[in-house]
């Protein structure tokens, strides 16, 4: 059982958590650049900029100092909902953590990465039991 371990990917209403040894391979590459996230809130309350088109963004994610660039879409109809895609993929997204939007020094707000993280994956049809192990708790 080589390691470290990840969940790579959790379906609640199924009770069902997934753990790989295998993160790094190309078909976590997705969930690892690309995410939703909810809870769009802003310092000013309002978005510094027309959101719905994408806009570049520097962003730190979690607690660590690495700071990324990606491009943030918010929601046609929901201003507290959308998607980031990262320039570079990103070692450990997770439901729950934070992003915090920047441009320069300045913050301008965060978000909340949503559960919808893995819905991608989960629906790609990927045969998990190649990829990872399941868990059931």
């Amino acid at each position: 059982s080589r390691g470290p371990w990840y969940v790579v990917a959790k379906d609640t209403s199924k009770r069902l958590i997934i753990a790989s040894n295998r993160y790094d391979e190309e078909k976590f590459e997705s969930t690892r650049k690309e995410f939703s996230v909810e809870d769009i809130q802003w310092i000013t309350n309002t978005p510094p900029v027309d959101l719905h088109s994408g806009v570049r963004l520097t962003m730190k994610i979690r607690h660590g100092p690495t700071i990324v660039d990606g491009v943030l879409s918010v929601d046609a109809y929901n201003d507290l909902v959308g998607r980031i895609t990262l320039d570079k993929k990103d070692g450990g997204l997770a439901p729950g953590q934070f992003v915090v939007f920047y441009s320069g020094t300045e913050c301008l707000g965060s978000a909340v990465i949503s559960e919808k993280h893995w819905l991608k994956f989960l629906q790609s049809g990927e045969d998990l039991a190649e990829t990872a192990v399941e868990s059931r708790t």
